[in-house]
């Protein structure tokens, strides 16, 4: 990944100590721009993966085509 890359997704991260981000949410953004061990990768994997198996109803999990009713 480029230094710019990596810079413009700091600049994304920097808001979400006052917003509030998922958890999950900032787990995938640091994985996208940080070299961490291994077992630091497993719990940031771990981390990321844990909004999808969460009970409670996310919509912006689902985008639905309105005119076939289908779920991508």
């Amino acid at each position: 990944m480029s230094a710019e890359a990596q810079n413009l997704i700091l600049h994304e991260l920097y808001p979400s100590l006052d917003e509030r981000w998922r958890p999950e949410d900032v787990a995938r953004k640091v994985l996208l721009i940080l070299e961490v061990s291994t077992s630091e990768k497993a719990t940031l994997n771990k981390a990321a993966k844990a909004g999808e198996n969460s009970r409670w109803f996310n919509p912006s999990r689902y985008l639905i085509d309105l005119h076939s009713n289908r779920i991508f």
